[in-house]
């Protein structure tokens, strides 16, 4: 029985499949690489439909998409989806900073409140405003 030589291999009751996808053979689960797929078209779509919620995306996509697993989780854990949507908002640069609720009102209304900087409250100032602490997370 441990020999491979005394048994023999029967041919016959194996189907031939290969699953082939333009140039690509597909080895393995073709779940997994039809997954990779569509992950990457949606991305592509995204980043030529809306480059600007995109960007953060662009600059750094392999921290967003490590730091997406863990707000997932996090938010499944707890039961509490309010985790995951501020972190779509904030990828997405849809937080609700002066500078976006006030974007079509005078420059005074766009500044951060809560620094002396005078720099509008953007995505960026917000992430590096002196008035917030400091993370510890870099």
């Amino acid at each position: 029985m441990g020999n491979d030589q005394d048994q023999p291999h029967i041919y016959g009751t194996e189907e031939l499949l290969v699953l082939q996808h333009g140039d690509t053979i597909v080895q393995g689960d073709p779940r997994s690489y039809l997954k990779r797929l569509e992950k990457e078209h949606m991305i592509r779509v995204w980043k030529d439909k809306a480059s600007k919620q995109a960007k953060w995306f662009t600059r750094y996509p392999t921290q967003i998409l490590n730091q997406s697993k863990q707000v997932w989780k996090w938010s499944v854990e707890s039961g509490n989806g309010k985790a995951w949507l501020y972190f779509i908002f904030g990828v997405c640069q849809w937080l609700p900073t002066n500078y976006r609720m006030n974007y079509f009102l005078d420059t005074q209304r766009k500044q951060c409140n809560l620094c002396l900087c005078n720099s509008l409250d953007t995505m960026d100032h917000l992430l590096q405003c002196p008035a917030l602490p400091k993370s510890k997370f870099y």
